[in-house]
């Protein structure tokens, strides 16, 4: 079992007006909130990558039906389609509030055709880098 005191204590963090609170939105903060009443289910929390940028409704289709098979296998998804910002909002910003999401999460979950998305590439690099368990949706059962 992957220990999650960090994560835990990353979401402690969102939700402090002085630290990180400031730069997050509302929904961002209640999952940080709902996650740390929930913290058994913590080790649960995966977050899903995958292209958005350039395709119909960014995606968001995908994503969603993502995020309800693995909510319907037990498991705790973090959908960066909920990350509360505008859908127009530029890239970097999204890509901001994405990577806090993703390092609340131990795990990361790929939507097909992540490696033709700059941003899910990057998560990968990263998820990677910190030792985070990361595959296709499909393969989480």
């Amino acid at each position: 079992m992957t220990d999650l005191t960090p994560h835990l204590a990353f979401c402690r963090r969102l939700l402090c007006p002085d630290d990180l609170g400031h730069a997050v939105s509302a929904e961002v903060r209640s999952m940080a909130r709902s996650l740390l009443e929930n913290s058994p289910a913590a080790g649960a929390l995966i977050y899903l990558a995958g292209p958005m940028t350039g395709l119909p409704d960014f995606n968001r289709p995908a994503f969603f039906a993502a995020e309800a098979r693995l909510r319907d296998l037990g498991y705790s998804p973090i959908n960066p389609a909920r990350n509360g910002l505008p859908l127009r909002a530029p890239w970097h910003h999204h890509m901001r509030r994405d990577l806090g999401m993703l390092l609340a999460c131990a795990q990361v979950a790929l939507l097909p055709g992540w490696e033709t998305s700059r941003g899910a590439r990057l998560e990968v690099s990263i998820a990677d880098a910190l030792g985070m368990r990361v595959c296709g949706v499909a393969d989480w059962g």
